[in-house]
């Protein structure tokens, strides 16, 4: 295996210059920089990641958890996380959960092993007191629209204010018989964005009859055109030209 010091006699500078080229420091004449990396090249050397980062004090490594990577919004989530990392040096580990506690409470319970060095968590059944069980120090990031109630960095919208906005413009249109496909009383965000479906339609003094409302499994592309059939086969459909639908799955 190609050391540091084998780089450094091939350059004629010393160790030391060697490792501040790797680990990309400014502070390295350019003459030096040019030798280094033609030894570099030459040798072939490559940098052990893990002796790296174990002198850091830390794996390189963090943990993505969301619930179903099936589902194409959390396939591209994972896609852009995983080259975020990548530009900074880091490894992804992703898991997924399928919305269950139990597979949630595992993995979360799993963080503090020092496997990874931080988390993006997407959750859907964990409670605040699954989430006290950890390290307060370690570092990790919530996202989605699950409300935990704990101080924790967390990324999200405000699935209210954008369903709302979304049956307002059908109404600005001139359209009333507007329904909601994915109500899943256990899903945040679908209960958010209900919420916000339901105070549109309130606020133009619009009522729609209750079987426009169409409950899913889950968040799948199969779900959605299941409700959409059932929407469909209704006596007054909302598939006229004064309808419109707004389908979320």
């Amino acid at each position: 295996m190609v050391t540091l010091k084998d780089v450094a006699e091939l350059a004629g500078v010393s160790v030391k210059t060697v490792s501040n080229v790797v680990n990309g420091y400014s502070f390295v004449t350019e003459s030096n920089r040019e030798k280094v990396e033609k030894a570099l090249a030459a040798t072939g050397y490559r940098p052990n990641i893990s002796a790296r980062n174990l002198r850091r004090g830390r794996t390189g490594f963090l943990a993505l958890i969301v619930p179903e990577l099936g589902i194409p919004y959390f396939g591209e989530l994972s896609a852009l996380v995983i080259a975020a990392a990548h530009r900074r040096g880091w490894t992804v580990l992703v898991e997924q959960t399928f919305g269950t506690r139990q597979r949630e409470h595992e993995l979360v319970a799993g963080l503090g092993s020092h496997v990874v060095d931080g988390a993006i968590l997407s959750l859907e059944a964990v409670t605040a007191e699954d989430l006290r069980q950890l390290d307060p120090h370690f570092p990790m990031v919530l996202i989605g629209e699950h409300e935990i109630g704990l101080p924790l960095d967390h990324v999200g919208i405000d699935n209210v204010s954008a369903a709302r906005a979304a049956v307002q413009h059908l109404i600005d249109a001139g359209h009333q018989r507007i329904a909601a496909i994915g109500e899943l009383p256990h899903r945040g965000t679908a209960v958010q964005r209900l919420r916000g479906y339901r105070d549109a339609l309130a606020g133009a003094g619009l009522v729609v009859p209750e079987d426009y409302v169409v409950g899913v499994d889950q968040f799948h592309r199969a779900d959605g055109a299941v409700a959409m059939a059932r929407l469909l086969r209704l006596p007054e459909p909302p598939k006229q030209s004064s309808a419109s639908t707004t389908n979320w799955p």
